[in-house]
């Protein structure tokens, strides 16, 4: 049952949107399990925001078919958003009872686990078991390094993210470097961190924190170029909305500024 998500996580991470709404629509129409129906039509409802109705129809997936580690993880996910704690630790029950069980496959899923509920030893037992497995894989290290961060251990952390990116120029770990960089109060570091991510690809993250180092080392040139490229990707980044806002007042443009602002408070009073 599981093998659809699979292929649509899939092509969500190349950006074949058409190809996975072709893939989500052939499946739902071929398909005669309860399981993989009513899972797509909770992955279905999730990326249209219909969180209630995805849970609900995650729920009767697993009740046809409990042995979804990827679509129980999902469901997961949205009671920790949706703030449902006591459900979402039932959920992490069932991958805690497969590990003792034996089942291996469940790390990395118990070590997001692990990193929700901000257990941070316990967390960081099962990334480094998953680098040192599999070192390869640039998302694992990412995460050791991220939860080494959390624990207080920058140093070390600065030291794997660096292993990570000789074997593999992966945005994340320079988008951490660079966060790392401006929380111990060196914003031209983060700068440099996010200038050498960008050369091997953009990213929303990479712009988000060169836009912040940037106010911060006091470079508004440097701050408005990357807060205008994340806003053209994602125009409902509220923070770097308005970092571009103060931004256009550091470069004297008081009107530009003015407008900038009215603008998002036309769209959503939020902003």
């Amino acid at each position: 049952p599981g093998v659809w998500l699979r292929a649509v996580r899939l092509g969500e991470a190349l950006g074949r949107e058409d190809e996975v709404r072709h893939l989500l629509a052939d499946v739902a129409g071929r398909t005669r399990s309860t399981a993989v129906d009513q899972g797509i039509r909770g992955y279905q409802a999730q990326r249209a925001g219909r969180l209630a109705a995805a849970a609900a129809h995650f729920r009767q997936s697993l009740e046809a078919e409990p042995a979804q580690p990827a679509l129980r993880m999902a469901l997961f996910d949205i009671l920790m958003s949706q703030e449902q704690y006591d459900r979402a630790r039932d959920q992490a029950d069932w991958f805690v009872s497969r590990w003792l069980d034996g089942d291996t496959s469940v790390r990395s899923y118990l070590a997001e686990i692990r990193t929700a509920f901000g257990q941070g030893p316990e967390a960081l037992q099962h990334w480094e078991e998953l680098y040192l497995s599999y070192p390869g894989t640039a998302y694992y290290g990412v995460e050791t390094a991220r939860v080494m961060f959390d624990l207080c251990r920058p140093t070390r952390a600065v030291q794997m993210l660096e292993q990570v990116v000789s074997l593999s120029p992966d945005p994340r770990a320079y988008e951490l470097l660079a966060e790392i960089a401006l929380a111990r109060g060196n914003p031209e570091e983060a700068l440099r961190w996010t200038g050498r991510g960008l050369e091997h690809g953009e990213s929303t993250g990479l712009y988000r924190v060169r836009a912040e180092a940037a106010e911060a080392a006091g470079q508004p040139s440097v701050a408005r170029a990357a807060a205008q490229s994340l806003l053209a990707r994602d125009p409902g980044n509220a923070s770097v909305a308005r970092l571009l806002g103060r931004v256009l007042i550091d470069q004297q443009e008081d009107g530009a500024a003015r407008q900038h602002f009215e603008s998002l408070l036309a769209r959503n009073e939020r902003f």
